[in-house]
């Protein structure tokens, strides 16, 4: 775990102090700093001693989260290479997959290799940036005054007075040399053609894929952390969990006096897996407020209400000495858990269905993603998502609808709902309707009532307190269509 940071200046102006501002931006992502430039690769002790390294850069705040991480940078065959993330394919040993000289192998990696990851390459003259598939790790972009930068977290940018950042294109590519700037999608989400399948037949093609993408993320560790609803997503990760042999602990959070820890405890139960319940006040969401405004860079009060209470999961898990934690996320977008697909069928018919589904996958970076893995660095607890497999992903797409949705009856996720009974999970479990965190926790209540003590509604009251850590004129963009497959020149 750490961060990615690269900073290139077209001139020949030396990059040292800004690229020490954005180290020191991204600090809580990792304690050690290792940078290379044209001069080679150093290891500062502090950001306040880098000095002399030209016009380009990469650099990362590094932390150990498993004992055979290796510090950073690495090296891609001969070039310096920056990497924050994980491989999850069997044969994905990172040197290997670099092996070689030029773009190729970035592209190989891209396109081969399961994980979840962002990377910096040092190559000569160029800095070459990748970011994985489905985006699961956060990258962001940004030019300004003659630089281009780019960092794992947007405040790393605005540090530097790189106002717009944009969130960068998963399964792209980007070189930057000189004044120019590539971007090359390699492989991101795309549309695929409908197969014929049946119910059972589904149940047993996504059980496998979900034993192979557990197995995958699990391989490395023996014990770990899930958070925890009792909720058909959540659920179906700690029942895989617990039978591929691992070590589990079930974290529930919840506003105290909430009804939903309850039943958490019960599903905790049937499953068969130890829960540590984690109950929040008022004031402890205002007392975390400015914190998670600070790690996820955005206002939302929808974004901010899931966040909170994510992040009180996460602290407890690393209180209890766990590096790696699961999530439920990816099984909404993949498996048609949101009332907005019912609505455009009902709108629009199946077509219209599809395309929510399909742009629920596609935009899932920005909607949740890159939220919860800044969260998840501020506790240094990697998350890890086995429904955000490509695998599963493209599978997810290729489904007839009505394996997704049953609009006649308000059904969604049929399919998962299917597998949850397969492997054994209560009917309470598997037809239990989807509340969301943001409600099921009440921190969105205790949100709205903060802001009411202000005198201001809930969206009013967050961007003020954004503005007031980070300042009125910053904020975080998808790319235009432009940066993701033509060629530009920095500003």
């Amino acid at each position: 775990m750490g961060s990615v940071v690269a900073i290139s200046s077209p001139g020949s102006g030396d990059v040292s102090d800004l690229l020490a501002k954005m180290l020191e931006a991204l600090g809580h992502r990792g304690p050690a700093l290792g940078i290379a430039g044209p001069g080679g690769v150093l290891h500062p002790a502090c950001a306040g001693d880098i000095a002399g390294v030209g016009p380009r850069a990469i650099g990362c705040n590094f932390k150990r989260i498993l004992p055979g991480d290796p510090p950073q940078p690495l090296s891609a065959g001969e070039d310096p290479i920056v990497f924050d993330g994980r491989i999850f394919s069997p044969d994905g040993d990172l040197g290997g997959l670099l092996e070689g000289s030029g773009l190729d192998r970035f592209e190989r990696l891209l396109a081969l290799s399961e994980g979840a990851y962002a990377f910096a390459a040092l190559c000569g003259d160029s800095i070459i940036l990748g970011r994985d598939p489905l985006g699961l790790k956060p990258l962001y972009f940004g030019t300004g005054g003659g630089i281009f930068a780019a960092a794992s977290e947007a405040k790393a940018l605005w540090a530097i007075g790189i106002s717009e950042a944009r969130s960068f294109p998963p399964g792209s590519l980007c070189v930057v040399k000189g004044d120019g700037i590539a971007f090359r999608r390699v492989r991101a989400v795309e549309r695929r053609r409908v197969e014929r399948m049946g119910l059972r037949d589904a149940e047993a093609r996504l059980g496998e894929l979900m034993e192979r993408s557990m197995r995958a993320r699990l391989r490395d560790v023996k014990r770990v952390a899930i958070a925890f609803s009792g909720g058909l997503d959540s659920s179906i990760v700690a029942w895989m969990a617990r039978a591929i042999g691992k070590d589990v602990l079930l974290i529930s959070t919840s506003m105290k006096g909430g009804d939903e820890l309850e039943f958490a405890k019960w599903a905790a139960g049937e499953i068969g897996a130890p829960l540590v319940p984690v109950e929040g006040g008022l004031e402890d969401v205002r007392r975390d407020l400015g914190r998670i405004l600070w790690l996820i860079e955005d206002p939302d009060p929808l974004k901010v209400a899931i966040a909170i209470p994510l992040h009180w999961v996460l602290r407890e898990a690393s209180a209890l000495g766990f590096a790696v934690a699961l999530t439920g996320q990816g099984a909404d977008e993949c498996f048609g858990g949101y009332m907005r697909a019912l609505r455009a069928y009902s709108s629009g018919g199946p077509r219209l269905a599809r395309e929510a589904l399909f742009e629920g996958i596609r935009d899932s970076h920005l909607v949740n993603f890159e939220r919860d893995d800044k969260v998840g660095s501020a506790s240094s607890v990697e998350l890890r998502l086995p429904f955000a497999d490509t695998a599963i992903v493209d599978f997810a797409l290729s489904l007839p609808l009505g394996l997704l949705l049953d609009a006649r009856r308000g059904e969604r996720k049929v399919l998962l709902r299917a597998l949850a009974r397969g492997i054994g999970l209560p009917e309470r479990i598997a037809s239990r309707p989807k509340r969301a965190i943001q409600y099921s926790t009440g921190v969105h209540k205790a949100l709205a009532a903060i802001a009411r003590g202000a005198g201001r509604a809930p969206r009013e009251f967050l961007r003020g307190e954004f503005e007031r850590i980070f300042g009125p004129s910053v904020g975080i963009n998808p790319p235009p269509d432009r940066w993701a497959m033509a060629s530009s020149r920095a500003p």
